[in-house]
């Protein structure tokens, strides 16, 4: 074979293993207990470059932090990838939201619009009904999934400010009575339309959510507030 080409093939060979190499290393997942209060202590599959954090002081919260999908392809900062967690009691105002209800037919959560639909008609001021109107359009409500556990997922979109900064926000709760875990995660930018939206990624770590029981440390103290768990995916 000619030494140039060689060279070439050679080339091409490596190349195309670094490729491999580095898909693998964004591709791999593990598997992680975050320990943020009874009944809100979790198991959930992260990818592997992941932190995450367990405070077990008060309410109680934790959080993930991996870097952003999207920096791997630029050559630009993007901030990493951030999703809180708070636990309340199943009851809290915080857990519940005006256009998410719970369908006991179909026996998902699910967007019901009405109380906004009222109000946008009895509004008399034109641009609060026209607000109105554009927000109830732009949420959208899905049905959340865990691995052992339901609950509900909300994006909503920023509808006013700097257009370059307007924001795509994801809002989650899920239930494990008496208690509930929820959060929110800012999920894009809307210019960077489509391409930019992580909420399919995020919903993806959501569903993979296993709600575990109080587990206390060998030596009866307590256990680690966040470690790994399994092995890698």
């Amino acid at each position: 074979m000619n030494r140039f080409v060689t060279k070439l093939v050679t080339a091409g060979i490596l190349a195309s293993a670094a490729v491999i190499a580095n898909a693998s290393s964004q591709d791999t997942h593990k598997n992680v207990i975050i320990r943020i209060a009874p009944n809100c202590n979790i198991r959930v599959t992260v990818p592997s470059n992941a932190m995450v954090t367990g405070n077990q002081d008060n309410r109680g919260s934790g959080s993930v932090t991996v870097e952003n999908p999207h920096a791997i392809k630029s050559k630009e900062y993007i901030e990493p990838f951030h999703m809180g967690f708070i636990c309340y009691p199943e009851d809290d105002e915080q857990t519940t939201f005006p256009v998410v209800r719970f369908n006991t037919d179909k026996k998902q959560w699910t967007k019901d619009a009405s109380e906004w639909e009222k109000e946008a008609v009895e509004a008399a001021d034109p641009e609060h009904r026209k607000f109105l109107r554009k927000l109830i359009k732009t949420t959208v409500v899905h049905n959340l999934q865990a691995v052992n556990r339901q609950g509900w997922a909300m994006t909503q979109e920023d509808l006013t400010g700097d257009e370059s900064a307007r924001r795509r926000t994801l809002h989650y709760c899920l239930i494990n009575p008496p208690k509930a875990l929820c959060g929110y995660s800012d999920v894009g930018y809307l210019k960077d339309g489509r391409k930019g939206d992580l909420t399919d990624y995020a919903l993806k770590i959501l569903r993979s959510i296993e709600f575990l029981p109080e587990e206390p440390a060998a030596d009866g103290g307590t256990a680690p507030a966040a470690r790994e768990s399994g092995g890698a995916k």
